[in-house]
């Protein structure tokens, strides 16, 4: 299996593959050999460097070997390997590279690690990956039903928890989401939107509900005046 992997990823036949549009078919060989392993095993560990050492021209390879286990093998096992697939990616794209988004839009499942990986990415104003990130959970939150709910709520949770830095560009966001620019899917708008709207009710009535508790407080701690005492009138 050693020289059959040194043969296979030979670098030297990419091109004449890429040139004659075999590559494709090459990397579903190569998936469906990976799938065949032991999780991160010798092969798959080398397969993996060989892809992320050149993400943009063989993203499609990860693709392949994702697929290719989630058809042939338990969520266990394709979860555990595409937290490592997903994680060693993000940790080698730069900040701004939207092939990140990409890959989570074409994987075929998402772990939930990934909402981890999501959340680093915009817990400050300062994060290199704060654009993308917020771009990433947009559309996550348009194009994948069962990330929706996850995603938008995270949004929602930046537009009025997070710092002011943060809020402006997610109130942004979310408000375009829900006005439907640039979607073509009505119902994950109407959703968003929905969605959206409940939570600025919840928000509104969260914060008339301090002021009144607040009110109370000072209330009931207020000392009451002292009346002043009348004078008795001279008989």
């Amino acid at each position: 299996l050693g020289q059959l992997t040194a043969a296979l990823l030979a670098t030297g036949a990419e091109p004449s593959l890429r040139v004659g549009g075999q590559l494709g078919a090459h990397h579903r060989i190569l998936g469906r050999l990976a799938s065949t392993q032991p999780l991160l095993s010798g092969y798959q560990g080398a397969l993996l460097e060989h892809a992320l050492s050149l993400p943009h021209e063989r993203h499609e390879l990860l693709l392949a070997w994702a697929y290719a286990e989630f058809r042939e093998h338990s969520l266990e096992r394709y979860d555990e390997l595409a937290d490592v697939l997903l994680a060693s990616l993000h940790e080698r794209l730069a900040p701004n590279d939207r092939l990140w988004t990409k890959l989570l839009l074409q994987m075929p499942r998402l772990p939930r690690t990934v909402l981890e990986l999501l959340r680093s990415d915009v817990a400050s104003a300062a994060s290199p990956r704060l654009t993308l990130g917020l771009t990433t959970l947009r559309d996550l939150a348009l194009q994948r039903d069962a990330w929706r709910p996850a995603c938008l709520e995270l949004l929602l949770e930046l537009c009025t928890a997070g710092s002011a830095p943060l809020r402006a560009p997610s109130i942004r966001l979310v408000v375009s989401m829900a006005a439907g620019e640039g979607v073509a899917q009505a119902a994950a708008v109407d959703q968003i939107a929905a969605r959206a709207h409940s939570h600025a009710a919840e928000e509104l009535e969260a914060a008339l509900a301090a002021e009144e508790e607040e009110e109370a407080a000072f209330d009931f701690g207020a000392k009451p005046k002292k009346k002043k005492k009348e004078k008795k009138e001279a008989a």
